[in-house]
């Protein structure tokens, strides 16, 4: 009978007869507890595959008069490699230069060694039905047997504690390498402390979001979506969010913005103002913010007033609180000053615009070149919004008070398609500051998760224009505390190297999809603490709706297919050839 030497290693339990597995290799050569190789039998296993030891440990003070522990090593296998000793390089390239086939020779091809080097997770006591895991103080033993463990319990060590709180569990993926075994994720983690999902265009980043969105909604969860092409309007489409789910046209909110930011909208739009407009649109643009009280009865008589002075064009345009607003009163203004009307001018000057007053001929030029500015902004404007409502297929406007955006188990989708950047950054921030004071007031009694499709538009890395640095702030703000108040951020991009690092910083669990370019690669492994080495080499090569899941809303980084949605989004089109097919089938008949 063999005797194993007394030294408090730790000694394979797998030679006992016991089979808690398919053998897939031994542990070979030099072991730590982080690390240990292992040679494998021939295609036993693939990377990222999870794989244990059975090992006995020494106790140096034993407890219950039980000297030795019996352990499950657990370790996830990072990299694969094959070589052939008896094949030297020098014969290969021999082969080469002869162009001889390698079977045609007397040298060996079959002698290979395949070895695999894994990552420790951890150890648990052997027949554990938790899912957590310790950690290993003192390293495997070389010549120890490893295994692949049943699918029940990969499925217990994957799930974690989530295993007992299936409320929290959001059913996602599938483990790549063994589609049996499903993967859950903690939804309070991605709720509260931030969700990233990483990967290039064309990988399944819209997807994995829908899946995620699916499963929280279906927790009743209360979210807000910032979308800027239109990926989750088919979310009202599926049958169990039918009357949960409301798709809001956006309306760019000038009149909650400043002069000098609106100043800045017109420029970018039409033509830059000179110093001497720009010191005359704050008047203006006051004067235009207080035309429309709350009284009702005070408002028909003003509109009244400016359609009686302006005639068809106060009709064509329509009174309201937009920049067709200001149009209209430049336009009074350069209507009265042109026809010395005092009595008008004194009625303007009443009703706020306080600078009026003081206007002489000489100012009719700057208000014609103010006009001339002012009508294309509100033009391009216009047909910026008609074309959201157009894309958002919707006629529900975004409510004055953002609270309403909120409550238990409603998805509001604001489309923000047919915008400029800046535009788009300008609504977002709006609307995200009104959200975090409503939840800090306490005026707001339902937390939301915030979801931000192309985040790297609303948060870069170097804001361009004061709408982004309103962006990166306040969600740098929601970031940082908004776990406080019951805020949450999903953030999806497919460039995080433009993405803000401080916003991204403060995310706790990630989805990595593919990821080609070298620059997001490396943002990436200096971003996600989770990530080791050898999973972020796997990022190019991963298959479309492959991804790494990584941080704490997960027990360990794993590589997982994601399941499908029901939701369909709209660059999710027919082919582009069948649909001019089926025109043309249209037109014939």
């Amino acid at each position: 009978m063999r005797t194993e030497p007394d030294d408090g290693m730790a000694r394979d339990a797998g030679g006992t007869g016991h089979a808690p597995g398919a053998y897939v290799g031994t542990v070979i050569g030099e072991s730590t507890s982080q690390e240990f190789r292992l040679a494998i039998a021939h295609e036993a296993i693939r990377e990222q595959d999870l794989i244990a030891v059975d090992a006995e440990l020494r106790q140096p003070f034993p407890k219950d008069g039980t000297e030795t522990e019996q352990l499950r090593i657990w370790a996830k296998v990072q990299r694969i490699e094959r070589l052939n000793p008896l094949f030297p390089s020098e014969a290969g390239h021999e082969l080469a230069a002869t162009r001889t086939d390698p079977f045609d020779t007397v040298l060996s091809l079959s002698r290979e060694m395949v070895t695999a080097v894994c990552h420790v997770l951890g150890a648990e006591p052997r027949g554990a039905q938790a899912g957590k895991l310790g950690q290993l103080r003192y390293p495997a033993r070389p010549a120890t047997r490893a295994y692949r463990p049943e699918s029940r319990d990969v499925a217990r060590l994957v799930l974690g504690d989530l295993g007992e709180t299936q409320q929290r569990g959001l059913d996602i993926a599938a483990l790549s390498n063994r589609p049996e075994i499903d993967v859950l994720v903690d939804g309070h983690d991605i709720v509260t402390r931030h969700l990233a999902i990483l990967a290039m265009t064309g990988a399944g980043k819209s997807w994995a979001a829908r899946r995620i969105i699916e499963e929280l909604a279906r927790r009743n969860w209360p979210m807000v979506i910032f979308d800027p092409h239109g990926d989750y309007s088919g979310l009202m489409n599926v049958p169990e969010l039918r009357g949960r789910v409301t798709n809001y046209f956006a309306q760019v909110p000038v009149f909650d913005e400043d002069a000098e930011t609106v100043a800045g909208i017109i420029d970018s739009l039409s033509s830059p103002m000179s110093a001497v407009m720009r010191s005359r649109f704050g008047d203006l643009f006051e004067a235009a913010v207080k035309f429309l009280p709350k009284d009702r009865r005070e408002t028909q008589e003003r509109i009244a007033w400016l359609t009686e002075l302006l005639g068809s064009e106060a009709t064509r345009f329509g009174v309201r609180n937009d920049l067709w607003l200001v149009v209209l009163l430049t336009q009074a203004a350069s209507v009265v000053l042109r026809d010395d009307d005092f009595i008008r001018r004194r009625q303007l000057v009443e009703w706020g615009w306080t600078g009026l007053g003081s206007y002489g001929k000489t100012e009719l030029r700057t208000l014609d070149a103010l006009l001339w500015r002012i009508r294309g902004a509100a033009s391009a404007l216009q047909r910026m919004e008609r074309i959201n409502r157009q894309i958002a297929a919707s006629n529900e406007p975004l409510p004055l008070d953002r609270a309403k955006l909120v409550s238990h188990g409603r998805i509001s989708v604001i489309s923000l398609a047919g915008y400029t950047a800046e535009f788009q950054s300008t609504i977002y921030a709006l609307i995200a500051n009104s959200l975090l004071d409503a939840r800090v007031q306490s005026r707001l009694p339902w937390p939301v998760l915030m979801i931000l499709e192309e985040a790297h538009s609303f948060v870069p890395g170097e804001a361009h224009s004061p709408a982004e640095s309103r962006a990166v702030a306040i969600t740098r703000q929601v970031a940082q505390e908004g776990r406080k108040f019951g805020v949450g951020l999903l953030l999806i991009s497919q460039r995080p190297s433009r993405l803000d690092s401080t916003t991204l910083s403060q995310c706790n669990s990630f989805v990595i999809m593919r990821m080609v370019n070298p620059a997001d690669q490396q943002f990436v492994r200096l971003t996600v603490e989770s990530l080791g080495e050898d999973d972020a080499r796997l990022l190019p090569d991963l298959d479309v709706g492959e991804a790494l899941l990584a941080g704490q809303m997960i027990s360990f980084p794993v590589l997982v297919r994601m399941k499908p949605p029901q939701s369909r989004g709209e660059r999710e089109e027919e082919d582009a050839f069948v649909q001019l097919g089926r025109i043309l089938a249209q037109q014939r008949q």
